[in-house]
């Protein structure tokens, strides 16, 4: 279920805010990062539960839901300027995820590596 599409999406994501979204850290700049990427995966794209869950970490399909509801009661306090800075980051998440991925993620790709068989 896993692709690495998906790890090259992910990627993307932690270079443009340069922290780790797959990292286990439960600090707020870290969740509402996860919570956003939950939110975008899962409306734009329609991932499901499960295939969200394995990129951002390997988790739980009920942790996903939970992100999706932590963004979902972002939305509904939209109102409030205390969220301003929540909705840019989901905003740039969207704007990342629809760019077209020329180079694809390999995790088995050595830096600068030549192989000759």
């Amino acid at each position: 279920m896993h692709r690495l599409e998906d790890d090259a999406k992910i990627q993307r994501i932690n270079a443009l805010f340069k922290m780790d979204i797959t990292s286990k850290c439960r600090k707020r700049e870290y969740v509402e990062l996860r919570q956003a990427t939950v939110a975008a995966l899962r409306e734009d794209y329609g991932w499901v539960w499960k295939r969200i869950g394995a990129a951002i970490g390997w988790r739980d399909h009920s942790t996903c839901i939970h992100a999706y509801n932590g963004h979902r009661a972002r939305v509904e306090m939209s109102h409030l300027r205390m969220y301003d800075e929540y909705f840019d980051k989901f905003s740039k998440i969207k704007h990342v995820l629809t760019e077209d991925v020329t180079e694809v993620y390999d995790p088995y790709k050595l830096r600068g590596a030549v192989f000759m068989w």
